[in-house]
This record gives C-alpha cells, structure tokens and sequence, in this order.
C-alpha cells in the first residue's frame, strides 16, 4: 500500500470503511493468503524443533513441552460470561446492575449491595438481556431514537452499535450512560489467590472508561479501563488483568464492581464486556 502498487489500493483490501477486509475487492483472497503462509511457516517451524530437540532415552526425539513454563504451576481455569449464551465451556455470570446520578455513590451502593443509595436504582443483569436494543436490520431513525435516550443501566446487546457501516451480530453487554453500574457475583471457592481477566471491547472510536474495584470476600487494586484505542482503525476484544485476593474477615460473596465513567478520551462513554476468565492459583 505505501508503494502504492497495483491491487494493493485501500478500496482493494478494506472497501469504503476502512476496516473490513470483506468489503475490499481482494481482501478476503489476501487474508486467505496469509493464513495460508502463516501455517506453512508454522508446520516447518514444529518440524525444524522436534528434528533438533533433545534425543530422549530410547534415541528418539522428544516432543517440545506442551506448556510455556509459566503455566506450569498448579492451577484450574473457570471461564463465566456475561450472555446468555453459556454452554460447555462457558458458565453464566450472576449480576446485577444499577443506575446512579452524578451526586450519587456507586460505590457505596456496591459495598452495601442495596443499590439505593444516592438515589441508584438497581436491576437483575438476566432481566435486561432481551432489552431493546436495535437489531443489526433496524432503520436508521430506530436506531438514532435508541442512541439519543440508550438505558441507563448495563444491558446486553445482540448487536454492533457502532454508527459506522453496517451493524454486525456482535454480542455484548454494553453501557452507555455514566453512572452505570455492574455489580459482578465471583465465587473463588476458597483460592486465596485468583488472576481474573475481564474481555471488553477496545476500538478506534466512541468508547469510555470504567472504573473497577472489588468488593466484599475479595480485595482487588482498584483500576480505570479506557477501551479507546485511537492508533489504529480497528475494534479488538482485550483482556483487563486483576489479581483477587480472598478476605477472611468477611463470609460475603466477592463481588467486581464496573461503573462507567463521566470522563472519556474519545469524547463518548460506551463500554462494552463479554466475558472473564479466572485462574485460581494454588499456593
């Protein structure tokens, strides 16, 4: 593209949006290419090591280890997510999500888990899934009344609401009003340590920050989460790290805290959230 070379123009690999290869005239044959050259490189490179690894004790040669050292360590993974779409490999989330104003606390309202204080009012994460959210067919004007007064609360959403091209399926639990706020059930099952990683949405364009801190049988170094990226014109799932630790002083359950932030550096307060991982580590 730099050299601006024949079929290598931005309308050949992304189309109009600047963004989806599918919409290039070549982009999915290029994208097809690369992979294609990317696993050669990779089935000659797993040949190369196993020909040179060290000579087991029969003479053969030994496989690589299957794990980087860092996993080696004892522990269990658990995946959750925030959908309703949980199945083998996923298990659903229980939270609830609340509304506070400006001059409220969301973190008093989080650590007392009435949702009522500073005038916040709380609902039932699993009672907003079906919200109503504009389908990806939507008309404009639907979409646009949607966007100009959205819930206050975390909902989820089946689809993009991105204003840029077509909104594909994309499903997510989304916030858009300031103030929102997740509050997010964790069972540690008696690990005193936990890794958590939370999936949110970064991109080059409308996203906000949340603040997140732990609550309850937990204690976590609170953090801020900007999801905007403005380098490069793209939209990527990321992984938030926390460390959780288990409070013996307290039988509550461990609760993460989201609450979507006023302030922003893309000058829009979306956040959108899928899923968390955690890694309970046995030490």
């Amino acid at each position: 593209m730099q050299r601006r070379e024949p079929g290598f123009d931005v309308l050949d690999l992304v189309g109009r949006d600047c963004l989806h290869p599918v919409n290039g005239r070549h982009g999915v044959d290029y994208i097809e290419q690369m992979l294609g050259h990317a696993f050669e490189r990779a089935e000659a490179g797993s040949t190369a090591m196993i020909q040179s690894d060290v000579v087991a004790a029969d003479g053969g040669t030994r496989l690589a280890a299957p794990l980087h050292a860092a996993n080696l360590r004892s522990a269990t993974h658990e995946c959750l997510t925030f959908l309703d779409s949980a199945g083998q490999q996923r298990s659903p989330l229980q939270w609830t999500t609340t509304w506070c104003p400006p001059n409220g606390s969301a973190a008093t309202a989080g650590a007392t888990g009435d949702g009522k204080e500073g005038g916040c009012v709380s609902k039932h994460g699993h009672t907003l899934y079906h919200t109503r959210c504009p389908v990806g067919s939507s008309s404009r004007a639907k979409y646009s009344a949607f966007i100009s007064s959205p819930p206050p609360v975390w909902f989820a959403c089946q689809w993009s609401l991105s204003p840029f091209g077509r909104r594909k399926l994309s499903p997510a639990v989304v916030a858009l009003v300031p103030g929102a706020t997740a509050r997010v059930m964790i069972e540690l099952h008696g690990m005193r340590r936990t890794e958590l990683s939370l999936e949110y949405l970064a991109s080059y364009a409308l996203m906000g920050r949340v603040s997140a801190a732990c609550f309850g049988g937990c204690a976590c170094a609170s953090q801020t989460i900007d999801a905007h990226r403005p380098g490069v014109r793209a939209s990527t799932w990321e992984q938030g790290q926390f460390e959780l630790s288990l409070s013996h002083r307290t039988n509550t359950a461990c609760v993460l805290q989201l609450v979507l932030l006023h302030a922003s550096s893309s000058d829009a307060t979306r956040f959108s959230v899928r899923d968390l991982k955690l890694r309970h580590i046995d030490v």
